[in-house]
């Protein structure tokens, strides 16, 4: 039997290795969390960490997978080019790519000897660091996710103090320094097949309140119906993809409109996480759990888009300090076809303490709408009926995260 070495176990990797399943693969696990979601679904399970390239090696040759592979997560991705390159493993990316997509100092250089329009920028190893940019700036470790040690900087003296914190979080010991661009910012998901570019969906991202950090409460698609702004936007993804040498992937792209302009914060060559798959496949028709198969397997991806005709929402959950027991209201808001699909992200048990990054999520919503109306009266019914209820039988749920509309 065919064995494939899945990284990462929350909610997209229970549909990776569902696809991989159907298509005769053994799976096998390989999460730092000690019940990730996606347990119960591989064949067996490593509590080790996917950033642990050795241990990671040392797996795949243990259990002679055939394949190594991730959906939706971002650091894992060099994981899994390293050592797919190393084995002589099948994978849409090389070493060099992997690291130059999931490596934010890398990427910047790339940006900027490309002329792709991002923000102005310095990278540090210490905390004495001069800095002659516009504050605000924004202080983020080089290589890490989920919001993790990104922090929002208005004056010179808070500066050192949030360089120490990125630092604690990076793995390269290196923390980009950016000036901050305000505006709208869209996520874009995207598919490249044979160079060619092909945008599935784009959304806008809403964060939660707070004017220190950017952890993401919501995400709204479409993004814009701006003809002019969805032809820069395909400009610059297209020029990404030549300044990086991408011939077939999944990409997400971050960026800021300020106007008629756009800034890239970011970018991955992978497919958003948490609900984005299923926010892409209400969008637009395409399978892009699917389609991630078949490119680690050399097949070719055929896209055939449909129209989007709905506003689809994903919004997520947050807690104050407790320990997790249940979510009270889903239900009732299925029934009533205010929620499309609901998805509990935290086993019972799990202790919460502070909301510091998008993977303290309780739960995850899909909303669909037929005009923005609509979407409002739903989101507020729902915001109205949801409790994330303790041990001790009290709401924990940060109600101020989820804001009435």
């Amino acid at each position: 039997m065919k064995k494939a070495l899945v990284l990462a176990g929350g909610l997209p990797q229970i549909e990776l290795i569902n696809e991989l399943k159907q298509r005769g693969y053994y799976t096998i696990l390989a999460d730092y969390s000690v019940r990730p979601l996606a347990e119960k679904y591989a064949d067996k399970f490593y509590r080790e960490s996917t950033l642990d390239i050795p241990k990671i090696t040392e797996i795949a040759l243990e259990e002679k997978a055939d394949m190594i592979i991730s959906c939706c997560t971002d650091q894992a991705l060099s994981t899994v080019a390293v050592v797919a390159d190393k084995l002589g493993l099948p994978c849409y990316i090389d070493e060099q790519t992997g690291w130059n997509v999931t490596n934010k100092r890398e990427m910047k250089r790339i940006f900027k000897e490309n002329g792709i329009p991002t923000a102005p920028f310095v990278i540090t190893d210490t905390e004495d660091v001069n800095v002659e940019m516009k504050y605000p700036l924004v202080v983020k470790p080089v290589d890490c996710n989920s919001s993790k040690g990104v922090v929002k900087v208005y004056r010179a003296e808070e500066l050192k103090e949030a360089i120490k914190g990125s630092l604690a979080y990076s793995r390269d010991n290196k923390a980009i320094i950016e000036e901050f661009v305000d505006g709208e910012e869209i996520s874009v998901d995207a598919f490249v097949t044979d160079g060619k570019v092909e945008i599935l969906c784009t959304s806008c991202s809403e964060k939660i309140n707070n004017d220190r950090g950017f952890v993401i409460w919501k995400g709204i698609s479409p993004a814009t119906d701006d003809a002019n702004i969805i032809h820069k936007i395909y400009s610059i993804i297209c020029k990404i993809v030549d300044a990086f040498k991408l011939n077939n992937c999944p990409m997400l792209v971050q960026m800021i409109k300020h106007g008629e302009e756009l800034s890239v914060i970011e970018f991955s060559a992978r497919t958003g996480g948490c609900l984005k798959y299923r926010m892409i496949e209400k969008a637009c028709g395409f399978d892009v759990i699917k389609a991630t198969v078949d490119l680690f397997e050399s097949r070719k991806v055929n896209i055939n888009l449909i129209e989007q005709k709905k506003m689809i929402s994903d919004e997520f959950l947050y807690c104050n300090a407790g320990v997790f027991d249940h979510i009270e209201g889903a239900d009732i808001c299925k029934k009533n076809g205010w929620i499309t699909e609901f998805y509990e992200l935290k086993r019972k048990g799990t202790e919460f303490h502070h909301v510091g990054c998008s993977g303290d999520r309780v739960a995850a919503i899909l909303i669909e709408a037929e005009n923005y109306d609509e979407y409002v009266d739903k989101h507020n019914k729902v915001a109205a009926s949801l409790k994330v209820i303790d041990v001790s039988g009290n709401d924990i749920m940060r109600h101020d995260l989820y804001p009435v509309l």
